[in-house]
């Protein structure tokens, strides 16, 4: 009972400090997204830094705490790619304007409203996260700032799951897999076949061997250098 206690005491304790995380991270993020685009995301910075009230009091037990396949919350550590490197591998995997963009474990939302800014004309960005916390900050951001066209849709929901409905409909897909454990990887690879041919899917750190590589690039994320594998969904 005590154990009990205490590990679900640690759950709550997770959750409210990736909340926390979620918005110093995301007004970082702000601040220096604010070079690139002062005027679209001057409303966003004034509704984010104000960490108290951007992170919502949760209600309800945490999904951390009802897991039972996860070893340990390594594989919870959120990483999010600069905006210059963003933009490459955007570039690279060939994302345009009337395509759909998703982001597999979108934290704040950091990297939908990248792809929004950067590639005007998208005709949605899909989210998909686990922690409460960075998905009502990413809730919030989509819903302040305006996408031109694109429509943002999240999903509370481990996009590795079983009965996980990925967008099947998606042109492009991001996965910052650098902290991904071998399960989680081995789930995220099944899931792939559920990808329209030509699809791509960049992850980061980790290839997926089931797709077809079609580049390389040296990127930065905000823990330092890393390798964003393009891969293509091949047509059956």
């Amino acid at each position: 009972m005590i154990l009990t206690t205490a590990v679900l005491s640690f759950c709550g304790v997770a959750d409210a400090l990736s909340a926390a995380q979620a918005c110093r991270a995301f007004s970082g993020a702000v601040e220096a997204w604010a070079l690139w685009s002062r005027d679209r995301l001057s409303q966003l910075r004034g509704a984010l830094l104000d960490e108290g009230k951007a992170v919502p009091r949760r209600r309800g037990p945490s999904k951390i705490s009802t897991m039972k396949d996860r070893p340990s919350l390594c594989n919870f550590v959120t990483g999010e790619l600069s905006l210059r490197s963003l933009a490459r591998v955007l570039a690279v995997a060939r994302l345009a304007s009337g395509q759909v963009f998703a982001d597999l474990g979108c934290g704040a939302g950091r990297q939908l409203l990248g792809a929004a800014l950067l590639v005007p004309g998208l005709r949605k960005v899909v989210g998909y996260e686990l922690l409460d916390g960075y998905l009502e900050v990413a809730r919030r951001t989509l819903q302040e700032e305006k996408l031109g066209d694109a429509k943002a849709e999240l999903r509370h929901a481990d996009f590795t799951a079983d009965g996980t409905e990925w967008p099947s409909e998606a042109d492009v897909v991001l996965a910052v897999a650098t902290c991904f454990d071998d399960n989680q990887m081995a789930r995220l690879q099944a899931q792939t076949t559920s990808l329209r041919p030509g699809a791509m899917l960049v992850s980061i750190d980790k290839p997926i061997p089931t797709l077809r590589l079609v580049a390389k690039a040296r990127v930065e994320g905000d823990w330092g250098p890393a390798t964003a594998f393009v891969h293509e969904q091949q047509h059956t």
